[in-house]
Order: C-alpha cells, then sequence, then structure tokens
C-alpha cells in the first residue's frame, strides 16, 4: 500500500479523552487528535521527508514548504517545544506520584568536585545515596533536575524522601541542612513541603530551554529507581470535549488538561 488515500479513521483517532490516576487524584486529557499506534507502515511507500509528525496534535501530514534552511529549523523549534512539554509532564507525573518530605537544592563545591562534570557527580551521589541506605536502614527516593550557573557549573533542585531526621540540622541562615551531604559534596538546603500538587507543578519551571538546548550530553533529570507512575484507567475516543472545566486549554484547541478529585463527571460523557 503506497497511496495517501488512506481513511482518516485508520491513522488517527478523534476528540479521544483519557484519564489517568494521580495518587488521590485524577489527570483528564482530551486530545483533539491522536496518532493511532504503528499506524506508519500504512505509508511506508511514501517518501519520509515530505511527511513529519505535528508534535502538538500528532498528526502525521506533508511538510509545509519553506525557505531554504527554514524547514530545518521550524523541526527543530518544534522538537525543542515538544521535548520540553514531555519532560515536564513526566517530571509533574513523577512528583505528584510519590510521597516526599522535602525539597532539596544540592549544590557541588569546587573543593571537592569539578563543578561542570555533572555525570561524574551524578555517579558519585548514586553510590553516596546507596551506602547511606544500606549503613542507616534507610531508603531515599528522589527526583532531581540539573541547573547550570552561567559560568557552566551545575547545581540540582529537586524532591527527596527517605533521609533520617537526626541527620539534619538547622543551619545559621534559618534552613534546613544535611551535614553528611554537605562534608562530602557542597552545600545543600531543605525545606519541607506545604503543598504538595503546587510543587509538584513547580519544579518543573526547572525543565528549560536552555537545559534541554545544551549539549552537555547528560538527561533532563535524575530519579531514583522504583518510583510510582499514574495508571492509566480510560482511553475514550470520540468524547465530547465539553465534559468538564479544563485548567489547561492548548491555544490552537489541540488538547485540554485537568486535575480533578474524582471521576463523578464520567457519568455525563457525551459522545459526539
Amino acid at each position: 500500500m503506497t497511496g495517501f488515500n488512506i481513511p482518516e479513521s485508520l491513522i488517527r483517532s478523534s476528540n479521544v479523552l483519557t484519564v489517568k490516576k494521580y495518587g488521590d487524584k485524577y489527570k483528564v486529557i482530551w486530545c483533539k487528535c491522536v496518532r493511532k499506534k504503528g499506524f506508519e507502515e500504512c505509508i511506508s511507500g511514501a517518501d519520509p521527508d515530505q511527511f513529519e509528525t505535528n508534535p502538538f496534535n500528532g498528526q502525521f501530514s506533508k511538510v509545509v514548504q519553506s525557505f531554504p534552511g527554514e524547514k530545518s529549523q521550524i523541526k527543530e523549534v518544534e522538537k525543542l517545544e515538544n521535548n520540553i512539554s514531555r519532560a515536564k509532564s513526566l517530571i509533574f507525573e513523577y512528583a505528584y506520584c510519590n510521597k516526599w518530605d522535602y525539597f532539596i537544592t544540592l549544590t557541588i563545591s569546587p573543593d571537592r568536585y569539578d563543578r561542570h562534570d555533572l555525570a561524574a557527580y551524578m555517579k558519585d551521589l548514586g553510590k553516596w545515596l546507596s551506602n547511606y541506605n544500606t549503613n542507616h536502614k534507610s531508603k531515599i527516593s528522589y527526583i532531581l533536575i540539573p541547573e547550570q550557573h552561567k559560568d557552566g557549573a551545575w547545581h540540582l533542585h529537586g524532591l527527596v524522601s527517605g533521609i533520617l531526621p537526626k541527620h539534619l540540622i538547622r543551619n545559621e541562615h534559618g534552613y534546613l541542612d544535611w551535614p553528611m551531604y554537605s562534608r562530602k559534596f557542597g552545600y545543600c538546603s531543605l525545606d519541607t513541603l506545604h503543598d504538595h500538587e503546587a510543587v509538584s507543578k513547580y519544579i518543573t519551571k526547572y525543565v528549560t530551554k536552555e537545559l534541554l538546548s545544551r549539549d552537555y550530553g547528560q538527561r533532563t533529570y535524575y530519579c531514583s529507581k522504583g518510583l510510582q507512575r499514574a495508571e492509566l484507567l480510560f482511553r475514550i475516543p470520540n468524547v465530547c470535549e465539553n465534559v468538564i472545566q479544563w485548567d489547561f486549554e492548548h491555544p490552537e484547541g489541540y488538547c485540554k488538561t485537568s486535575l480533578v478529585d474524582n471521576l463523578d463527571f464520567m457519568q455525563s460523557v457525551a459522545w459526539e
């Protein structure tokens, strides 16, 4: 099959409502159009350079003609925006679906490490945390997002749980400090959490274009093993978009999202 007259229903689903369980809440997502898994095989005879996937609505369509060099720039911008959106969504998922004790900021002392070598630091930090868990019969969980100073040096922000309270002190600046970390790596500070949802949204702000654009060969975020993920409950096509009060609506109408306390709205889902 090589032609492009493939029924649209075979390629993508329209008006798709997805519901996922996020801890004690539910994330509701409505998408105008969702590409079906594996449909690319239906157009295997097409020239791949003539088609591309729109990162906002998942549609597979012909590349819009543009001036020389402009197409690649547009695709790179769309790819970057798509990567940022995915990273923020996944970080929020990890943050909201797990319990945390503190918001944490970790710095790297130039007297102990090369502050520009994030890979070496993360490798040693992982070993050190593993030893801490073994020695103190604890289980530290974390999600950390690197941030770079103007001079290229790194520090990290994130969420953590499992640090034994007896190992924390209040320093002269009024911040919680973890002296065991400070002696090994550098200054750190911790803040207790008061609004789980707000903090989960807040840490996604550290995912920036600068972070994803830098060619430093590292991941956008680091997280411990075994963290809980959202549970997919429903994915239903052909659902009217006006089923709920949305928290976010894409300006072009491609998708809408909301975080709700219950699934009562499902009783009044209207099918198109």
